[in-house]
């Protein structure tokens, strides 16, 4: 059992957000794939802020106007997004997102 799982058995799962905690402007921070190692390492499973939203969106059957970049659309590629769309999902989209896309 690694030291951190002893210090955190309570602990369920982990949500992690990409950008600027692993990724920033594209580039690796410093000890991002060592800290991920040791997380894995712990046992507690890791999930992606995208995979969480995946799952949420899964779980309540929802389909989602998904306002994402083509990359992080992959991860609702088996989810039903056909219109009248119940939700909306706001992502890393910086050519894709336009507030008139959700009526504002």
């Amino acid at each position: 059992m690694s030291a951190l799982s002893q210090k955190t058995k309570e602990i369920k799962a982990i949500l992690i957000d990409i950008t600027g905690t692993i990724l920033f402007h594209g580039k690796l921070v410093d000890g991002s794939i060592e800290g991920l190692r040791h997380l894995r390492e712990s046992g507690i499973p890791i999930f992606t802020t995208l995979k969480a939203c995946r799952n949420l969106v899964a779980s309540k059957g929802l389909r989602p106007l998904l306002l994402l970049d083509d990359i992080s659309r992959e991860e609702f590629d088996d989810i039903p997004t056909s219109e009248p769309n119940n939700a909306v999902i706001i992502g890393h989209s910086p050519t894709s997102f336009r507030y008139e896309l959700v009526g504002v």
